[in-house]
């Protein structure tokens, strides 16, 4: 390995890679691409499926296993290294609470997504999440086994912080409750995180803890700040999340990935 502090990189991508207009700018791409360049590991660990983070990966020539759904599943084009789901008795208690109470609904499997809203299929294709993406009234009659998320989504982002909070007293002892954003909650096995997720990809490429490097902006991202060696939030990060980070960078529309990687291993892109 070269001479860095820092052997293994992961970023998140929504809010943090990629800028307002969903894309990735030429110096923070070329920025990665020099990382690789000098041997460096670099992934990306996002609360979105594997099949809607994989164009990224290629883009930018990432090889290495992602880290999606929050953790709960990590693969490659040719693998799953792992998969935790929850329990189907869990989803439909709270598919049936959240149903009651006017949330949307969107369930995740490794290849589907069942949602309660048209709009939001619309949303989870144009993200191109899964292949398969089905509009659902009820979960009468599906087969629920081994889901691998839950994300609610709720006109009132009041409603969502009341919820959020609700979910962490009800269930923060049995499931990981967290926040990519402001206007969602996301549900998964309490070892489906970020933080579980850099731990066990380093420890697969036998890279010491703290030689791990991590970037991000949301809640859902704080569980791998935790456990990096070093943590960056981005400037578009809520103060909680800017709280747990070693340091701040600029924000999502301003480099701040480039800018945190350049500062912190000084390679002068």
């Amino acid at each position: 390995m070269p001479n860095f502090p820092y052997e293994l990189i992961a970023i998140d991508v929504d809010d943090t890679l990629l800028n307002d207009n969903k894309d990735i700018t030429k110096k923070t791409k070329q920025t990665i691409l020099n990382l690789k360049n000098k041997d460096l590991l670099v992934t990306l660990a996002s609360g979105r499926p594997y099949h809607s983070l994989k164009n990224y990966a290629k883009e930018l020539e990432i090889n290495l296993p992602l880290i999606t759904a929050n953790g709960g599943l990590i693969k490659d084009e040719n693998r799953t290294y792992k998969k935790i789901t929850f329990p189907k008795k869990l989803l439909i208690e709270i598919f049936n609470k959240t149903k009651k109470e006017e949330y949307i609904i969107s369930i995740y499997y490794e290849d589907t997504i069942y949602t309660t809203s048209e709009k939001m299929q619309d949303i989870h294709r144009e993200l191109k999440e899964v292949k398969n993406i089905k509009y659902i009234k009820s979960i009468d009659g599906l087969n629920l086994k081994d889901p691998i998320k839950i994300l609610l989504h709720h006109k009132s982002t009041k409603k969502i912080k009341k919820g959020f909070n609700d979910f962490l007293i009800n269930y923060g002892e049995k499931l990981h409750i967290t926040r990519a954003s402001e206007d969602s909650i996301e549900i998964s096995n309490l070892k489906a995180n970020k933080g579980d997720g850099i731990k066990f990809l380093a420890s697969h490429l036998k890279i010491p803890i703290n030689k791990t490097m991590v970037i991000g902006n949301g809640l859902n991202d704080v569980p791998m700040f935790k456990e990096a060696g070093f943590s960056v939030a981005m400037a578009n990060s809520s103060e909680e999340v800017k709280a747990a980070a070693d340091a701040i960078t600029t924000s999502n529309n301003e480099e701040g990935v480039h800018k945190a990687l350049n500062q912190k291993l000084l390679l002068n892109v």
